[in-house]
C-alpha cells in the first residue's frame, strides 16, 4: 500500500460520553467505538505524520483500547505529537501515570464556567471533581519530575460567560496548570446549532460581539501578561493553523479527520457521513485523499461545496488571542 503524507491528524476515538454537554452534536450520532484494527490501518498508512489529535465528539478515556492506541502512534510516529482534548471526568491516578509513561505531549480539560452549578447545567458534569483530577494530574507530574503531558485548558466562549473569562484564567493559575490555554466560541455551524435549544442558540455570539470580547482582553494588562506566559505551549490547532492566512483551507492542505464509525472528513468541524471522503474500513486511504484533493481543489477555484457553507473559521473558531 502506498503511504500518504498528512501532517496534522485528527481522530475520534469513541463518541461514547458520560457527559450530556447542552452544545454536543455527539449524542445525535451512533455510539460508536474506533476498532483498533482501523487505527492501526490509519497510522500505518499514513506517514510524515507531525501531531495526532485524539479527539472527537465524545470522551476519548471511555475508549478502552485508547492506550493501545496511543502505542500504535509511538511505534509508527516516534517523533508525532499526541494531544488529547477530555471533558477532565476519568483522570485517575491509573490514566494519568499512562499518560506520562506513553510520552503524551498535551492533554486539554474543556471547560466553559467556573460555577458548579452552571457547569453541571450545561455539561451534567462535577466541577468539582474535574478540577481535583487535574490537581492530582499535576502532583503526580511533580512527584515524576514528568515534563509531559502538558496540562491546560480548551475553553469554549458562551455569550453568558464572558463575563466569567477572568475567573476562568484564575482557575489555571490556581492549578498551577503549564499548558495551552485554547478558546473557541459557540459552534453555529447547523451540524452543531440543530441540537441546540432555544436557550443555547441565544448563546451564540455574533461576529460583531466576538470582535469586542477580543478587543477587551487583548486591551487589559492582566489577560495581555497571561497570554504572553502561555504563547510558547503551542499544541495541534496553533501548529495546524500557523502561517495559514495564504491557504484557502488549512484543513485540506494539512490534515483530516476521522471519526469513530471510520468516516474522513475535510475537518472536524464536519462530522456527517454524507460529506465525508469514505469510510477507512471500506475504501484505501488513496481513494481517500485524492476525494481530499479535488475539495481543496475547487475550493482554490472559489468553488464552495456544501459541506464548507458555514466554516466557522470566519468567527474566529481556533483562534488564540495573538498577542
Amino acid at each position: 500500500m502506498k503511504k500518504i503524507e498528512v501532517p496534522f491528524l485528527q481522530i475520534e476515538p469513541t463518541n461514547f460520553c458520560n457527559f450530556n454537554c447542552k452544545f454536543c452534536c455527539g449524542r445525535k450520532f451512533k455510539p460508536s467505538q474506533m476498532q483498533l484494527d482501523s487505527f492501526h490501518k490509519i497510522v500505518k498508512s499514513i506517514e510524515n505524520i507531525k501531531h495526532i489529535q485524539l479527539q472527537g465528539e465524545g470522551e476519548p478515556f471511555l475508549q478502552p483500547k485508547i492506550f493501545d492506541m496511543i502505542s500504535l502512534i509511538n511505534d509508527y510516529h516516534p517523533n508525532a505529537k499526541i494531544s488529547i482534548t477530555s471533558n477532565g471526568s476519568m483522570l485517575s491516578d491509573e490514566i494519568i501515570h499512562n499518560l506520562i509513561d506513553k510520552k503524551v505531549f498535551s492533554v486539554l480539560v474543556s471547560i466553559e464556567s467556573v460555577n458548579v452549578d452552571y457547569f453541571k447545567f450545561l455539561r451534567n458534569g462535577d466541577l468539582n471533581q474535574v478540577k481535583k483530577n487535574l490537581e492530582r494530574f499535576i502532583e503526580i507530574k511533580k512527584e515524576r519530575q514528568a515534563e509531559f503531558p502538558k496540562v491546560g485548558l480548551a475553553v469554549t466562549i458562551l455569550r453568558n460567560t464572558t463575563m466569567e473569562f477572568r475567573s476562568i484564567v484564575q482557575l489555571y493559575k490556581n492549578l498551577m496548570l503549564d499548558g495551552e490555554f485554547t478558546i473557541q466560541y459557540l459552534q453555529n455551524m447547523k451540524i452543531y446549532s440543530d441540537v441546540y435549544n432555544d436557550y443555547m442558540k441565544e448563546q451564540l455570539m455574533t461576529k460583531e460581539e466576538i470582535q469586542h470580547f477580543r478587543s477587551v482582553i487583548l486591551n487589559d494588562e492582566e489577560f495581555r501578561e497571561f497570554f504572553i506566559n502561555v504563547q510558547g505551549m503551542e499544541g495541534f490547532f496553533d501548529e495546524l493553523y500557523f502561517d495559514s492566512e495564504a491557504i484557502p483551507c488549512t484543513w485540506l492542505s494539512k490534515g483530516i479527520y476521522i471519526t469513530a464509525d471510520g468516516y474522513v472528513t475535510g475537518c472536524s468541524y464536519i462530522k456527517s457521513p454524507e460529506f465525508s471522503f469514505g469510510n477507512i474500513n471500506e475504501s484505501t486511504i488513496e481513494e481517500i485523499i485524492e476525494k481530499r484533493n479535488r475539495l481543496y481543489k475547487d475550493l482554490k477555484n472559489n468553488v464552495v461545496h456544501a459541506c464548507c457553507s458555514d466554516c466557522p473559521d470566519i468567527t474566529y473558531s481556533y483562534n488564540n488571542m495573538n498577542v
